[in-house]
């Protein structure tokens, strides 16, 4: 159990601490990304179309298994002029996640080198088993040098429901504190007024 715990606290460090990736709420609280590659910035957005809100975007965690849709967008004017191409890594291991390569993680999926004057670039992927994930951009300049970046999120878990229900424990926990010392002072003052009963 603790090595699990341990793995799911290293996952959400580095998948929402890991640079260079910012966030930014956008409308119905969506979270985008944007994501600095070499001087530039594409905007990450996922979807899953699943829940209360089906249309919501997610950036760093995505929070159910199964379909998810990634697209990137160029920010910078200059970006039109290039090519990217997008690939899907799982780490092989939860210690590899800083430096991903074809040895120690597994293509999932990739997407040929596309200019970005075609629009924006789309990945869609069925992702069953939860766990850190992770989206390596491919920009290829036009002296035709390949510089990537790799972008870390989670998926299958609901981080946000779990901390409800973890505050929500220690909550309950500080109010059967506070009970029981409210308790022990009612019992104690009523032992003071009343010494012949002890």
């Amino acid at each position: 159990m603790l090595p699990r715990v341990f793995h799911l606290s290293f996952a959400i460090f580095f998948s929402l601490f890991s640079a260079p990736a910012f966030s930014h709420a956008g409308s119905h609280e969506n979270k985008n990304c944007f994501i600095s590659i070499n001087n530039n910035t594409v905007r990450f957005s996922g979807y899953q179309f699943q829940g209360l809100h089906p249309d919501e975007a997610f950036c760093r965690i995505f929070p159910y298994s199964g379909s998810v849709i990634i697209k990137i967008e160029p920010v910078n004017a200059q970006l039109e002029t290039q090519k990217v191409a997008l690939e899907l890594l799982k780490p092989k291991s939860w210690l590899n996640c800083t430096s991903l390569n074809s040895s120690n993680s597994l293509l999932l999926k990739k997407t040929e080198l596309q200019g970005f004057n075609e629009g924006v670039k789309m990945l869609q992927t069925d992702i069953q088993e939860p766990g850190l994930y992770a989206l390596n951009i491919k920009l290829q300049r036009e002296d035709k040098k390949i510089i990537s970046q790799s972008f870390l999120f989670l998926v299958g878990i609901p981080v946000t429901k779990i901390l409800v229900q973890f505050s929500g424990g220690v909550l309950l926990l500080i109010v059967l504190i506070f009970a029981r010392q409210n308790s022990k002072i009612i019992k104690a003052s009523k032992t003071r007024k009343n010494p012949e009963n002890r």
